[in-house]
């Protein structure tokens, strides 16, 4: 009995010790305060630089390359000569449109006069009315004619860098002078930079584009091909491919910072300058991708002798700031496809909240929907 009395007795004493040690457990606890939390969000894409504006320089003839007065790569001044070309269709159209010039400024001459004539017999009454205004009529045409074939010409000897005012300036009744002229060598013209930049190869408009092609002495050139490009780099432009996910986050003037390995330390500032409105073709990445273009408007003095055409750069979009309501990781508890946490009541006790949670960091997670500012969050230890 005696026995029986103690192993009851430490029994109880065992069952007192549990509880106090469960009750322990359970009070084990932290309660927070839920408030929105400022998180700064931001993409990284990988692009290269390239120049702030890229003119095409198109061929404004058929020919050959007979001369080359830059490489590619190198930087040239507004003005500088860099083809010459030979043109044999030149020739011809330059005797084309000279000897056309010549005609219709003779007949330009020739109607001066004779509509002077025709004013004397109007004003002597001499002709009838309507014999005089046809008189004119034919007079306005020989003058347009003469005009469509003078601006014509201008053209041409503004192309071949040879002066209109000499041309103008010669005597359609001498002989000589216009044999001169119509025999005259016009069959090249040099082309020059329209401004400072870079000599860079054209932009390829598909992979079988010739146009890309490099140029070299004795390259054979078709009307309107695109000879080379000239790249500006005051500033910079970067390409970027944003997925479906993130492309409607991003916004026009959107602040970015570029970053590169290849000029270390440096940190430029840019921003979004356009957004492509439909996906990529042939993506082969998988979700489809839309096309971003950010532009560094001024490079600092320092990173205009750094930063080279084709460097690759980091790009970070920095997204607008948002107030979310994040909570630790481990208060959040899940029972078959729903998600639940603990809040206190306002009378102190815990109470379980259906809750939809959102974006999952490393510790914590975003709660969409659930939780509001002022809740008392339960988190266990």
């Amino acid at each position: 009995m005696k026995t029986t009395l103690i192993i009851s007795i430490a029994c109880l004493t065992f069952s007192l010790v549990g509880c106090s040690q469960d009750a322990s457990k359970k009070h084990k606890r932290s309660v927070i305060t839920i408030s929105p939390t400022l998180i700064k969000q931001s993409l990284a894409f990988s692009s290269t630089v390239r120049p702030i504006q890229l003119q095409n320089i198109p061929s404004p003839v058929n020919g050959l390359v007979k001369q080359l007065y830059f490489d590619y790569g190198s930087l040239v001044e507004k003005n500088q000569p860099l083809i010459t070309i030979e043109s044999e269709s030149l020739q011809k159209e330059y005797q084309t449109n000279l000897a056309d010039f010549i005609s219709k400024k003779t007949q330009w001459l020739n109607a001066q006069l004779k509509f002077k004539g025709t004013k004397r017999l109007k004003k002597e009454g001499i002709i009838a009315e309507n014999d005089f205004l046809a008189e004119q009529s034919s007079f306005n045409n020989t003058y347009v004619t003469y005009l469509e074939a003078t601006w014509k010409l201008q053209a041409l000897l503004k192309t071949l860098g040879l002066s209109f005012k000499k041309i103008d300036s010669l005597d359609v009744r001498n002989k000589g002078d216009l044999y001169k002229a119509l025999t005259a060598k016009a069959n090249t013209l040099t082309i020059t930079a329209p401004d400072a930049g870079i000599v860079l190869l054209p932009s390829k408009s598909g992979s079988n584009d010739s146009n890309s092609q490099q140029l070299e002495k004795g390259s054979q050139l078709k009307k309107n091909q695109t000879l080379l490009a000239i790249g500006n780099m005051r500033g910079m432009q970067l390409l970027i491919d944003v997925d479906e996910i993130h492309i409607n986050q991003i916004k026009p003037q959107q602040a970015v910072t570029i970053t590169s390995v290849a000029f270390p330390g440096m940190t430029l500032k840019g921003q979004v300058t356009s957004i492509s409105h439909q996906a990529k073709i042939n993506n082969t990445s998988g979700l489809p991708t839309f096309t971003v273009v950010v532009v560094v408007p001024h490079l600092p003095e320092a990173a205009k002798h750094t930063i080279q055409v084709g460097m690759t750069t980091t790009v970070t979009l920095h997204l607008s700031l948002k107030r979310d309501i994040t909570i630790p990781l481990n208060a959040l508890t899940q029972k078959s496809s729903h998600y639940f946490v603990t809040t206190l009541s306002d009378a102190g006790k815990n109470q379980s909240i259906a809750v939809v949670p959102g974006e999952t960091q490393l510790n914590t997670v975003t709660i969409k929907q659930g939780l509001k500012p002022g809740d008392q969050l339960v988190i266990p230890h």
